[in-house]
């Protein structure tokens, strides 16, 4: 069986050789540009083997495993028996391809030295190593949720869910409100409700936006996400009504500068100018009773702090 394979690859590499120039041929030698050569990975992580060539023409790139001839993947296709292997291949620009070895899901028994190999005139081969430590990456788990606490009746309402999976990214994110699972086809949030949703490495990101915001969307939405374990966040979401007026603090501070809060400016002022009559009054009797011509001198004095504290100059007291 590897005999055959094998056999496979050099009738496809042969084919594709023969039907190129001697004079072109000669030009388009493979050549390996600069890639990681030894890959660490966690149990149970995705592992990238590149490959960058420059030149390879229409020649063909095989992987393979150097403890084994039978090649895991040939062009574009896979021959592995594993289910978790693939291979991606990026025409980076006119002169370089990158052929990349993916295995998802990494196990000990990968470990070890990995070939990507091109048949020109000669072998041409690039040694990728690929280390697999026994035990899972250790990552916590994360839930964030964001968006509008308080919107205007009427508005859009934005909510953004983040969810980071230990080892990858979950299934999906389910959007919850009062209880109730939100479905944009249902009546209350048809025409008006998107679910936006995309896939960042381990993090699973679901934005909820629903437009022309009605009292009915006053309340809690909760985000939860799915697959093998569940996280669920939550948050308040209020939206004020129209018809509600709204003063705010620096309003209050002006009503208050301006007379409209409190008493008045004229009624303090009247009161305190009671109360220094008052106390001009009993100064004047203590005078009188200590000195037999001190009304005349206590009335002058009278007269005259009057016209200082009143600002009056046309005062008469009698």
């Amino acid at each position: 069986m590897d005999f055959i394979l094998y056999m496979i690859f050099l009738l496809l590499s042969l084919e594709q050789v023969v039907t190129v120039p001697l004079a072109r041929r000669r030009k388009l030698q493979p050549t390996f540009l600069p890639t990681p050569t030894n890959i660490t990975v966690h149990r149970g992580e995705l592992a990238v083997l590149k490959c960058h060539i420059k030149d390879v023409g229409p020649k063909m790139v095989v992987w393979r495993e150097q403890a084994r001839d039978v090649p895991l993947t040939i062009g574009q296709e896979i021959f592995s028996p594993e289910n978790n292997m693939a291979i991606e291949v990026h025409k980076i620009s006119e002169h370089e391809t990158q052929y990349d070895l993916i295995i998802k899901d990494v196990e000990t028994h990968h470990s070890g030295t990995y070939l990507c190999q091109v048949t020109a005139t000669k072998l041409y081969t690039h040694y990728v190593t690929l280390t697999v430590l026994d035990e899972p990456i250790k990552v916590e788990k994360r839930i964030k949720l964001t968006g509008t606490e308080f919107v205007n009746q009427d508005s859009r309402i934005m909510l953004r869910c983040n969810v980071t999976g230990a080892l990858h990214a979950p299934d999906d994110v389910d959007w919850f409100f009062k209880g109730e699972r939100i479905m944009t086809q249902l009546p209350h949030w048809r025409d008006r409700t998107q679910i936006l949703r995309r896939t960042m490495g381990r993090m699973y990101i679901s934005e909820l936006i629903v437009d022309r915001s009605t009292l009915e969307d006053d309340g809690i939405y909760v985000c939860r996400s799915s697959g093998s374990s569940i996280d669920v966040e939550d948050i308040t979401v209020n939206v004020l009504s129209a018809d509600k007026p709204n003063v705010s603090r620096r309003d209050k501070a002006n009503l208050s500068q301006t007379g409209d809060i409190g008493p008045s400016s004229s009624a303090m002022v009247v009161f305190q100018h009671s109360s220094m009559v008052y106390i001009l009054t009993l100064i004047s009797y203590v005078m009188i009773s200590l000195t037999s011509n001190g009304f005349t001198r206590l009335t002058t004095h009278t007269l005259n702090l009057s016209r200082t504290v009143f600002n009056c100059d046309n005062c008469v007291y009698r």
